[in-house]
């Protein structure tokens, strides 16, 4: 059985298994820790970009939320590129000191946290916090 099928064959309800891929995934496609950075940029150098909601596609129930100076939808590309299946932005939102209104809505989902930046929680549920942070926040644009 290839690494894939192995991949495909592990279910998604629990977090012990959810975990368990995380780690085959992780094993197979080594990522950099981007829990304190974003590309070479260190969170408190950031005070222009992006907040954002990623879906995966294996995960129906997980979202991961992320801040990058990057576009987010090739930063979803860069994402996929690394990793089995596809990362697509549910959604972004520009704003000052992106990195901080990410580590408030982490805060807020801490109960719900998997692994990194990775959340049990639907990607309305997120967008809603996300967009409610921007009120205390300024934002530049969203879509």
């Amino acid at each position: 059985m290839d690494s894939t099928t192995r991949v495909l064959k592990i279910g998604y309800n629990n977090r012990s298994k959810f975990r368990a891929l995380l780690k085959i995934i992780g094993s197979i496609y080594p990522m950099k820790n981007t829990e304190n950075t974003t590309d070479t940029t260190t969170e408190k150098d950031i005070s222009l970009g992006n907040v954002y909601v990623m879906t995966h596609s294996f995960f129906s129930d997980v979202v991961k939320i992320g801040c990058t100076t990057e576009d987010p939808q090739e930063h979803a590309k860069s994402l996929s590129a690394k990793t089995i299946g596809e990362y697509t932005v549910a959604f972004s939102l520009q704003c000052n000191n992106p990195c901080k209104v990410k580590k408030q809505i982490k805060k807020y989902l801490n109960a719900e946290k998997y692994v990194n930046e990775f959340y049990q929680v639907s990607p309305e549920v997120a967008e809603k916090l996300l967009r409610r942070e921007t009120l205390v926040i300024p934002s530049l644009n969203s879509f």
